[in-house]
C-alpha cells in the first residue's frame, strides 16, 4: 500500500507541475491548452485512471484522493512560490495591488481543491474501478455517465459564453478520448464471450458436436 501511495502521489505531483507550467506560457496558449491538463475534466479523468489501474476498491479510493491532493498541493505551492498572488487587486482599491487579497484567494482555492480531492477523489476512483471490473453493460453505462459528468463544466462554460472556446473543446475531447480508451481496454481484457459460449466453441473445434448420450 505504501508503494502504491508513493506512486499515485508522484503521478499527482507530475500533473500539478504540468498544470502549473501552462500558466507560464504566454497568452492565449496558457488558457487554450488548459483543457488538456489544468481543468476539472482532465483532473477528474486522472482520478478515474488511478481507480482503473488499482487492484482493489480500497486502493482505488485512497489512490485517487491521494493523487488529486498531491496535484493540488504542488500546484498551489508553485503558485505561491511564483509570487503572482501579490499582484491581486483589492475590491476597495482596484488601482492598488493587495497581497492579502491574493493570498486569501490562493488559500481558498487550495482548500476547495483539497476538499474536492478528498470527497470526489474516492468516488471517481471507484468509478474507474467499476469500469474495469463490472459487466460490459454496467461498464458502458458507468463510462458514459462519467464522461458526461467530467465534461459538464466545459459544456456549461461554452453554454454560458455562447462560444466554442478552444479550452472547453480540448477539455471535452480529452475526457471523451480518455474514457473511451478505458472502456475499450476493459472490454478487450475482459473478452466478449461468456464461459458457456467459450465452452461451446471449444467443443465445436474439437469435433464434439453431439451430447454424450447421442448415438
Amino acid at each position: 500500500m505504501i508503494r502504491w501511495g508513493v506512486t499515485v502521489a508522484a503521478a499527482g505531483l507530475a500533473l500539478g507541475v504540468a498544470a502549473r507550467s501552462l500558466d507560464l506560457l504566454p497568452p492565449p496558449f496558457m488558457w487554450e491548452l488548459a483543457g488538456l491538463v489544468s481543468s476539472v475534466g482532465s483532473w477528474g479523468l486522472f482520478a478515474v485512471v488511478i481507480g482503473f489501474v488499482a487492484t482493489s476498491r480500497k486502493r482505488a479510493a485512497i489512490g485517487a484522493a491521494t493523487g488529486l491532493a498531491a496535484a493540488s498541493l504542488i500546484y498551489y505551492a508553485l503558485s505561491f512560490a511564483s509570487g503572482r498572488w501579490q499582484t491581486q487587486f483589492s475590491e476597495a482599491f482596484s488601482d492598488m495591488p493587495d497581497p492579502a487579497v491574493g493570498l486569501g484567494v490562493l488559500l481558498r482555492s487550495l482548500a476547495l481543491w483539497l476538499a474536492a480531492s478528498l470527497v470526489g477523489g474516492p468516488v471517481l476512483g471507484l468509478v474507474g474501478r467499476s469500469i474495469r471490473r463490472a459487466t460490459p453493460q454496467a461498464s458502458a453505462l458507468v463510462a458514459a455517465g462519467a464522461t458526461l459528468l467530467l465534461s459538464a463544466s466545459a459544456a456549461v462554460r461554452m453554454w454560458t459564453y455562447s462560444t466554442f472556446e478552444t479550452r472547453s473543446v480540448l477539455e471535452i475531447i480529452t475526457v471523451v478520448i480518455g474514457m473511451t480508451f478505458l472502456a475499450l481496454y476493459a472490454f478487450a481484457k475482459r473478452g466478449t464471450f461468456s464461459p458457456s459460449t467459450s465452452t461451446v466453441s471449444s467443443n465445436i473445434a474439437a469435433g464434439r458436436t453431439h451430447s454424450p448420450n447421442s448415438p
